[in-house]
């Protein structure tokens, strides 16, 4: 941009002595912000992609310098050669070098145009070609983009649907596919499993995970198989399990009642839950912040469900006490229950270090439904308006989220250099914040609090670097700790969670350990997907059968609208493994994927929700990439997608 300015200057400035250096080197200076100056304006104002100013530039210093190079050099040919120079031949090349700079300007345009057209259009017309989707009841047609998932579809369009983890694990978002089905993107297993395991009709899929490819037509009240469960058994039940106890109602618990019942239907099942709601999406909570619906929508299970199961739901109900040595279990009012197996599915709390100030009306964390109506309750009642997120984890940023929907002003703060620490890395998350910015976020990094004041409610925060913030509403987000205080007092090894084998059984023979609440191997893993094989694996144990727990891969997507970011498996390459890397900073997005042994072990996904399914699918299965890697370098990753549909049929 400064180089034409240079030349010029450089060319028709005087030289020392006849002015000062000092003088002659600010001219210069003026003269290249003066190009530079240009430039923008002219990107800026003219409506050309920024790499066509460029050339434009370009082509100026090429004529400029040759301009003013050009007549001195043949002077000192024909002085050399001892003859006369007439002025024309100056010109003539003068003519000849601008013609040579309009000529390589007009192929640079040509060859620009042809690789838009080879490579860029296509793929700007599959993103902008509309595809139809009706909605039913109620017939709303709607015009959508090609290749956004239906619960997008209908969350933009404010269609009455539920959304959870986005990743097909919750089954919060059933959809009936009623004409179409060939028209969205295959089904992958995680999203199979869910639908068997809730016991959804054939032509059903859960929203978040299909991607519209053409026009669909769906039924927002999706039903369930009318048949009754499997007799087929894939195990033979031991027939002395009479009774199992589970407690907690969580995705654990109910997914270990539910595999009980499959395979054994004659032991008495009770499921113990220490909140007053049946089991219920917590992935959801955020929207009983903004949401007016309360808890409407946000069941996963209702009374018929567990009636035909012949499973007894204990609301509201705490355990205060295990006997190992008789095999009951104690309640607080007083009743006592009997148990051939127990699973302890308890769930995790909010962790809350020590603060000075936390406790003050005002502060909260964010764990249950009723917590999450409380915080509504509280910014009603109190006229909240500045909100402030200890931990820019995604509790925290999913909470940050509800608090702005809310319509609160809402700082984050992060201790540590970047947001999702444990799902990104720095690149990937400097690009996440940009995106949570402009949504009106506002994020501050390394920064920590000090304590909390108020008269009779939090009023402000002070940070670790001494400056106060507004702060009318406080929440903190600082992590999760496993529910083990009932498995100590009971004499059940526990680490910072139960500990438990790959049977997912305790130190205590016929009690079984699931969900956040336990260790394997460690590791406590607290993902819903983890949470559900440890179920399934714990309940064919506890009824006779064999089966062994293997840790599923990580995979976390952040719940917010608008803003896709996914983090799969192993996400920094060892010494031995490769990274690629692409990103497009005009359109805040980023992927980066890690090879091992020519397949992908880890991802990252910021902005390309329409690559997950397949990312997620090729790590889960190791799929063997190697002759894709060259395409995945050179950022086109369709092959995936069409890996993905030969492996998987549309609308199987």
């Amino acid at each position: 941009a400064a180089m034409p300015g240079f030349i010029v200057a450089f060319f028709t400035l005087p030289s020392w002595p006849a002015i000062s250096l000092l003088a002659l080197y600010v001219r210069i200076g003026l003269y290249m912000l003066v190009s530079i100056a240009l430039f923008t304006t002219a990107d800026t104002f003219i409506k050309a992609r920024p790499n066509k100013i460029t050339a434009v530039w370009g082509a100026a210093a090429f004529t400029l310098f040759y301009w003013f190079v050009l007549p001195a050099w043949l002077a000192t040919v024909a002085n050399i050669a001892g003859l006369g120079l007439p002025d024309w031949p100056a010109w003539t090349g003068r003519g000849v070098i601008a013609t040579l700079a309009l000529f390589w300007l007009q192929r640079t345009f040509s060859k620009e145009e042809e690789y838009v057209v080879e490579k860029l259009e296509p793929a700007v017309q599959a993103r902008s070609s509309n595809v139809s989707v009706t909605f039913q009841p109620g017939e709303t047609a709607v015009s959508a983009t090609a290749d956004q998932s239906l619960l997008d579809i209908a969350e933009a369009n404010n269609q009455p649907i539920e959304a959870g983890c986005r990743m097909g694990i919750c089954g919060a978002d059933p959809v009936t596919i009623l004409e179409g089905m060939e028209n969205l993107s295959p089904m992958g297993n995680d999203e199979r499993s869910t639908l068997e395991r809730l016991g959804f009709c054939e032509n059903t899929r859960l929203a978040c995970m299909c991607r519209v490819k053409g026009d669909v037509s769906v039924s927002l009240a999706a039903t369930q198989n009318s048949q009754p469960l499997p007799q087929h058994k894939l195990i033979a039940p031991d027939e002395s399990v009479k009774q199992v106890v589970i407690i907690g109602n969580g995705v654990a618990g109910v997914t270990t009642a539910d595999t009980i019942r499959r395979h054994h239907a004659n032991c008495a099942i009770h499921l113990i839950g220490r909140e007053k709601h049946p089991f219920y999406n917590r992935m959801s909570i955020g929207r009983l912040i903004y949401g007016r619906s309360a808890m409407n929508g946000l069941y996963l299970r209702d009374d018929k469900w567990y009636d035909e199961r012949q499973i007894t739901n204990w609301l509201n109900t705490q355990v205060v006490h295990i006997d190992k040595e008789n095999h009951q279990v104690a309640l607080a009012t007083g009743e006592t229950l009997p148990f051939d197996r127990l699973i302890l599915a308890c769930g995790s709390s909010s962790f809350v270090p020590k603060l000075p100030g936390f406790g003050l009306p005002g502060t909260f964390v964010l764990r249950e439904a009723d917590e999450a109506m409380e915080i509504r309750a509280y910014v009603q009642a109190q006229n909240c308006q500045h909100a402030v997120v200890a931990g820019g984890g995604l509790l925290g940023l999913e909470a940050a989220y509800a608090l702005l929907k809310l319509g609160l002003q809402v700082i984050v703060l992060q201790r540590g250099p970047w947001l999702l620490n444990r799902q990104l890395n720095k690149r990937g998350a400097s690009i996440l914040r940009l995106h949570l910015e402009q949504l009106g976020l506002q994020i501050k990094l390394n920064t920590e609090t000090a304590q909390l004041a108020g008269n009779d409610r939090v009023q402000e925060l002070l940070l670790q670097n001494g400056s106060c913030l507004p702060c009318d509403l406080f929440l903190l987000a600082a992590g999760i700790q496993p529910n083990a205080e009932l498995a100590t007092a009971s004499g059940l090894a526990v680490n910072r969670g139960v500990v438990v084998t790959d049977r997912m059984e305790t130190s205590q023979a016929d009690i079984y350990a699931v969900g956040d609440m336990c260790e394997f191997d460690g590791e406590v893993s607290g993902l819903w997907a983890a949470a559900t094989e440890q179920a399934r694996v714990a309940g064919i144990n506890a009824i006779g059968g064999e089966a062994s727990y293997k840790p599923v891969v990580p995979a976390t997507t952040l719940k917010v609208v608008g803003v896709d970011v996914t983090s799969i498996g192993h996400i920094t390459a060892d010494p031995n493994e490769s990274e690629i890397v692409l990103e497009d900073p005009e359109n805040l997005s980023y992927r980066k994927l890690v090879i091992a042994d020519g397949k992908i072990v880890g991802a990252i996904l910021v902005g390309y929700a329409g690559k997950t399914a397949a990312v997620t699918t090729a790590i889960k299965q190791a799929w063997d990439v190697t002759h894709l890697l060259p395409a995945l370098q050179a950022g086109e990753w369709n092959g995936l997608d069409q890996l993905l549909a030969e492996l998987v049929p549309a609308g199987a």
